[in-house]
């Protein structure tokens, strides 16, 4: 899923809003794939950049995005369900 950015980050118009397989679908492209249509709507829509957040215990999406590119923008601390995160 993604669209037009939820928060403000300068230099960001579009957003990947998340990305989840299964772990026996991990591995075979279909995350890759399903990025790229992620971008081409964007890109159709002439948003051309976009971020994704990544919790950074989340090891397996940080190598992910990784492989695809993706640099490390900032870190941060959120509350969620009364965790920080």
């Amino acid at each position: 899923m993604g669209g037009l950015a939820r928060e403000p980050i300068p230099s960001y118009a579009g957003e990947l809003y998340g990305v989840y397989l299964l772990p026996p679908y991990q591995g075979q492209g279909i995350g890759r794939h399903l990025v790229r249509s992620v971008a081409n709507h964007l890109e159709a829509h002439e948003v051309n950049s976009m971020f994704v957040v990544v919790f950074s215990a989340n090891v397996v999406g940080n190598k992910f995005h990784d492989a695809l590119g993706g640099q490390k923008l900032y870190k941060r601390t959120i509350t969620l369900a009364g965790s920080d995160v």
